[in-house]
């Protein structure tokens, strides 16, 4: 099987921010049809399970995500949940990993977190999912949370000047001092807009391929901190992922121009770790 090819840049040669000052080049880089090393098209390496062209999203996008948990986690593995709400990605993924597993599920909110607490609890899951009060960010430190009504109704940090109730004080840490050396196999983020920053603080990790796949929220909300889904898209490409879809009618994996035009929730998958993720896939046992 094919190792994937590496897309780093060689010292002193062309950069993708240079890439980026030039739309057309930096739109070709997108669709895969540009590598800046030697303007060479990227190879793609072969693949256990064949990449479609066109996806068929029939049904609920989430239906797709959670059938992607099932067929892609282990018992043993490790899992994030960032923004865990109230536990419906953290509690599927802890009863996949199981006992020898673990589930971090990050929970800013107290309203929220305390449902967290009592589903997993329902669900017999103490064991395996640890339920942690912080925020994840860039900058370390007091973190300021919205736990209340704020004129843009989510539960997330305040916006400069933005008139909220219940603004609270919250450890925000970064991700990748969080992790250490245990390696997580999926990490999941959905934190209303937020997410670019909790990636930044993640960055050093996510450059090694931990965790090799991310299942990302890429909406609107990110423009009311300062990004954009091609933003977020492209920052994710330059340290190394790409983004893609599940089909889980087919047990495959599409790689559409704008997939959070699709689905607001999006797969992103280290390219040094791809076909770690399709070995896991192509499983036919699960």
């Amino acid at each position: 099987m094919a190792t994937p090819q590496s897309t780093r840049h060689p010292k002193g040669g062309a950069s993708h921010e240079e890439d980026d000052r030039k739309p057309l080049r930096g739109a070709l880089r997108r669709l895969g049809l540009w590598s800046s090393e030697n303007g060479a098209e990227p190879e793609r390496p072969q693949t256990p399970i064949p990449a479609a062209r066109t996806a068929r999203y029939e049904g609920d996008a989430e239906r797709h995500n959670l059938r992607f948990l099932q067929r892609y986690l282990r018992v043993g593995d490790a899992v994030l949940d960032i923004g865990a709400n109230t536990g419906q990605r953290a509690i599927p993924a802890a009863r996949l990993v199981g006992m020898p597993g673990r589930v971090d599920a990050f929970e800013p909110s107290p309203a929220m977190r305390a449902v967290l607490i009592e589903n997993i609890a329902s669900a017999n899951l103490k064991s395996v999912v640890v339920v942690h009060a912080l925020m994840a960010g860039q900058t370390p430190g007091l973190g300021r949370f919205i736990d209340g009504t704020s004129k843009s109704g989510r539960r997330r940090p305040p916006l400069p000047r933005e008139l909220a109730n219940r603004v609270l004080g919250i450890e925000q840490i970064r991700l990748e001092k969080f992790m250490g050396k245990r390696k997580y196999v999926l990490m999941y983020l959905d934190i209303a807009g937020y997410e670019l920053n909790a990636l930044r603080g993640t960055e050093e990790q996510l450059k090694k391929g931990n965790p090799p796949a991310l299942l990302v929220a890429i909406d609107p909300a990110l423009t009311d901190f300062g990004a954009t889904p091609e933003i977020l898209a492209d920052w994710l490409e330059d340290r190394g992922y790409e983004l893609a879809a599940y089909d889980a009618d087919r047990n495959m994996l599409d790689y559409p121009q704008a997939p959070w035009r699709q689905r607001r929730i999006v797969l992103a998958i280290a390219r040094s770790a791809r076909n770690f993720v399709l070995q896991r896939l192509a499983d036919t046992g699960r």
